[in-house]
């Protein structure tokens, strides 16, 4: 069983978005609980891009559904070229947890998924997550965003790329 740490989370700078105004005030009362208190609310994308553009943001936790396209929002998050923080922790949150729709939203870029209904403990073990694994951030020409993988395989085997390129000399 994993164990709880507790970590001062006071100097987080956090962006909710999310349209329900009551969902905004469970989830800033859930991390002013955890003792987070610089929090950003944003209704729409619009409203939470232009926060993220002026703030210094530490972690962005998005809604995802028919009203508030929180995917949308994670690739303008992600550009490169445009975005002031493209490495930024994205926690994902939406009541569709079908597999295909968390399978879609990491291949998106996000770099966690919270199931709505919202409790504290599980807010929290994500940005525990957050904390104490993150991933490396991978470049391909479809994907920009956290490493995939989860869990690190160990491979005793010969390099196929070396091999591949040695194939080829």
């Amino acid at each position: 069983m994993r164990t709880m740490k507790h970590y001062n989370l006071g100097n987080l700078d956090v962006l909710i978005v999310e349209h329900h105004n009551y969902m905004r005030r469970i989830i800033r009362d859930i991390l002013q609980t955890l003792g987070i208190r610089k929090v950003h609310e944003a209704a729409n994308e619009a409203e939470a891009l232009s926060i993220f553009k002026e703030k210094s943001i530490d972690i962005v936790l998005t809604d995802w559904s028919p009203v508030v396209d929180g995917i949308m929002m994670l690739h303008e998050m992600r550009d490169m070229e445009a975005s002031s923080n493209p490495y930024v922790p994205v926690i994902i949150i939406s009541a569709n947890t079908d597999p295909q729709h968390v399978v879609y939203a990491r291949d998106r870029g996000m770099t966690e998924f919270l199931a709505k209904p919202v409790s504290p403990k599980s807010l929290y073990t994500r940005i525990q997550e957050i904390i104490e694994n993150p991933r490396a951030f991978v470049r391909t020409a479809a994907y920009f965003g956290p490493d995939r993988r989860r869990r690190q395989t160990k491979y005793n085997g010969p390099d196929r790329r070396q091999a591949e390129d040695s194939d080829k000399a």
